[in-house]
């Protein structure tokens, strides 16, 4: 695995008259979706039912949700150039829109170690990690060629919008901005953010989780179900049904769970621990990752996520043991003994 350390190297600040790199090639990544592709996301509501034998209701869905049905989310997903996206939702995030705020800083996070650096650390950082790349699983070179095109116009591009977006609020740091963003989207109750809230915040008691998880499930969006299942996520007997089911609903309410989806291909697969195939879609990974026992109770606890989508009582859900994540924050601020 490529050591992070590489990533995160303490390079110059970019200057104020740095010029912005030239906007790269797109075509490695997914196009918009063709017309079909937007009638079948109009029919988002049509997934097929997680019934009968659990392994074919598996396969049906896994051949139904290949394309995000969110607009925001998949053309944050597909986007060749994050420096481009920034640009065109920070007027709709100054407004106070949470979506935008939620996706910039998603963007600014993945392009951390660029906001520090200008054009030419960017390319003799490129220069140093293709030993590592030439001998890395494909997954890991594809997933780190794809966030240095996706970041490439960061390094030494004009961060002025963004500082002005910030205000007052600017922390210190260029890799700290997306931070203020991230409190601006959870504040204004977009549910993805406050479910991350929920579950990665510290400073919160678990009645406080709880209702800030049960308020961002009442918003049925797929990122908060898939959130859920990844923060839980265990081949473990006693555990995967939970997260599979989470996995399940998200998959059905228009998460992107197929053989590319960029959150399993570049993501989950990069490190080469998953053992993924190259064909194999992201829920049948997980799925035929888990023994046999395990699937069964997660189909049922899936049909019991969706009962409580339809009639938003969130009481009979598996929800995640939130009293245990206060305990966990203090043990990872904990100074590592020599």
């Amino acid at each position: 695995c490529i050591a992070a350390s590489q990533l995160h190297s303490t390079p110059a600040a970019p200057t104020p008259d740095s010029t912005i790199s030239p906007r790269p090639s797109v075509a490695q990544f997914p196009p918009p979706p063709t017309d079909p592709e937007r009638a079948s996301l109009r029919r988002a509501s049509l997934a097929p039912p997680v019934r009968g034998n659990a392994d074919a209701a598996m396969e049906r869905l896994a051949k139904w949700a290949t394309l995000d049905a969110d607009p925001l989310r998949r053309t944050f997903a597909n986007s060749g150039d994050l420096y481009g996206f920034v640009e065109s939702h920070l007027a709709r995030a100054t407004a106070g829109d949470g979506a935008a705020s939620y996706y910039i800083y998603l963007a600014l996070d993945e392009c951390r170690p660029y906001l520090r650096m200008n054009a030419e650390e960017a390319r003799a950082l490129a220069q140093r990690m293709q030993p590592d790349l030439s001998s890395a699983a494909v997954e890991e070179e594809q997933s780190w060629n794809r966030d240095a095109t996706r970041c490439a116009r960061f390094a030494g591009g004009d961060l002025s919008q963004i500082v002005a977006t910030l205000g007052d609020q600017r922390p210190g740091a260029e890799n700290e901005y997306g931070s203020v963003l991230f409190e601006r989207a959870a504040d204004a109750g977009f549910p993805p953010a406050v479910a991350e809230r929920a579950l990665r915040e510290p400073g919160y008691d678990p009645a406080q989780r709880e209702t800030m998880l049960r308020r961002a499930l009442r918003s049925g969006n797929a990122d908060v179900y898939w959130q859920l299942f990844r923060h839980s996520w265990s081949a473990d007997a006693a555990q995967a049904p939970a997260s599979l089911a989470w996995l399940i609903e998200a998959c059905r309410n228009g998460y992107d769970c197929s053989a590319d989806a960029t959150w399993f291909r570049t993501g989950d697969c990069a490190d080469g621990s998953e053992h993924c195939l190259p064909a194999q879609s992201a829920l049948a990974h997980y799925w035929y990752s888990a023994p046999t026992s395990a699937r069964e109770s997660a189909l049922a606890l899936a049909q019991q996520i969706e009962a409580a989508a339809k009639s938003s009582r969130w009481d009979d859900v598996p929800m995640p043991a939130v009293r245990d994540l206060e305990q966990a924050f203090a043990e990872s601020a904990m100074p590592i003994e020599e």
